[in-house]
């Protein structure tokens, strides 16, 4: 895979820069920065299978991340996990542009969050997932995946996302 900038067409509100935001593709070079960026915010982040990694940097240091693993070839779904912000540069739309980069290569994305973030999820345009509708709507991967970390987080609910027309 090789390294490439996608720039947003997004304009970001609140941003104390002036220049546009630029979220890079991870290449394999990366791997070692993107685990030390999660380590250092204490935050745990693992890659699954097929992964692409999307992230943002300030200067040379990543201030924003975010995983999307396919995990099997065969799965059309793509799992969406690690997405964090540096505290020091959150409520600047950099989530929200990490999450339109991820909509605009993948067809199918799934993530797993917190009751609480249901509202932040469903403004950028995932559905939630009812948790009786689970085993229709996630792969059958997806669906076991979820019922082990609920059973260890039960406030966990799923999202959805699907391009339209695909």
């Amino acid at each position: 895979m090789e390294r490439s900038e996608l720039i947003s067409n997004n304009k970001l509100s609140n941003v104390k820069r002036c220049e546009p935001q630029t979220v890079v593709h991870a290449d394999k070079k990366d791997k070692k920065a993107v685990l030390r960026f999660y380590k250092e915010h204490l935050f745990t982040a693992r890659f699954k299978g097929f992964d692409n990694t999307y992230f943002i940097k300030d200067g040379a240091q990543i201030i924003a991340c975010v995983i999307v693993s396919q995990i099997t070839l065969s799965n059309p779904q793509s799992l969406l996990h690690a997405l964090f912000v540096d505290f020091n540069h959150q409520k600047q739309g950099l989530a929200k542009l990490l999450l339109n980069t991820c909509k605009t290569h993948h067809h199918s994305i799934v993530l797993f969050a917190s009751k609480q973030l249901a509202n932040f999820y469903q403004k950028h345009g995932f559905s939630l997932v009812p948790q009786e509708k689970i085993k229709g709507i996630l792969s059958d991967e997806l669906g076991t995946r979820f019922t082990v970390y609920k059973n260890k987080q039960p406030d966990l609910v799923a999202f959805i996302w699907q391009m339209k027309n695909h």
